[in-house]
């Protein structure tokens, strides 16, 4: 059954019935890690409160593949996930993050791309570099 960000909070009830009938139920993501920009993560919450035993297989992640190739300091990282759709929020966020030294990951649509650049290149001083993956 398909479950995405629109019919989680009703196809959670359904694995969670299924669950407890005793049925194997697993969680499969086409574009991403579970609970990590895909959704699960109030599924996965809903299972630990009840007890049930939950595997991660985890897959490939982009983030991870991406930040290994990247040359950047990898001790600390902050995850923005990502950027928000809505312009005022989007143009918001470089704002907060130009302060974290930390290196950044942001999730960021293709076409979105040259408008983010563009945006955060206002906010991050030129000795700050970027990895585009």
């Amino acid at each position: 059954m398909s479950y995405y960000k629109f019919n989680e909070s009703q196809r959670e009830q359904t694995a969670l019935k299924r669950l407890k009938q005793g049925e194997i139920v697993a969680l499969i993501s086409d574009a991403g890690t579970l609970c990590v920009s895909d959704p699960g993560m109030d599924l996965q919450k809903k299972k630990k409160k009840k007890n049930i035993i939950v595997i991660p297989i985890p897959r490939p992640s982009t983030l991870v593949a991406a930040l290994s190739d990247s040359c950047l300091a990898t001790d600390d990282i902050a995850f923005g996930n990502w950027i928000p759709k809505h312009a005022r929020s989007r143009r918001e966020r470089p704002t907060i993050s130009a302060n974290e030294l930390v290196t950044q990951i942001f999730y960021v649509p293709p076409r979105k791309l040259h408008e983010f650049l563009k945006e955060t290149s206002l906010h991050f001083s030129d000795s700050r570099r970027c990895f585009i993956a």
